[in-house]
């Protein structure tokens, strides 16, 4: 039914960001943001996760104080519905330390220094976090 429409909408929407189409990750993610909140209310779980991809995807078209708002918003809705040691809230939390001022900045710095393609820059615009598995020696 809808519901599962509005699923499918959010894990279409995490697939095109990754897959580089964020315009579209934006239409789809705010389609299952909306429905969500409509169908389930703002402290559903299903609802929580399209707007906080609806929100990394304002951040990756450069929509940084709208991300800012939108994440904070959502990192208190998940606090109080999910827990402070639900994995959600403490992926919205990073997300949320990605697109603030400073976050932004690093991130920008980065992708001046090694470009817009490389893995790292588009983790990161994905409000993902990063981890370095090789040897830190080794060049990026």
């Amino acid at each position: 039914g809808d519901q599962d429409r509005q699923h499918q909408h959010g894990n279409q929407a995490a697939a095109e960001q990754r897959n580089g189409d964020t315009t579209e990750a934006l239409r789809l993610a705010s389609c299952a943001a909306r429905g969500c909140e409509r169908q389930l209310g703002r402290l559903h779980p299903y609802y929580l996760a399209a707007a906080m991809n609806e929100a990394a995807c304002l951040f990756d078209l450069g929509e940084t104080e709208g991300a800012v708002t939108a994440m904070r918003e959502i990192a208190g809705l998940m606090e109080s519905a999910l827990g402070p040691r639900h994995p959600d809230y403490l992926l919205c939390r990073a997300n949320l330390a990605v697109i603030t001022a400073a976050g932004a900045e690093a991130v920008h710095a980065l992708q001046e220094r090694v470009g817009d393609d490389h893995p790292a820059v588009r983790e990161l615009f994905a409000g993902r976090v990063v981890y370095r598995v090789t040897d830190p020696l080794e060049p990026f």
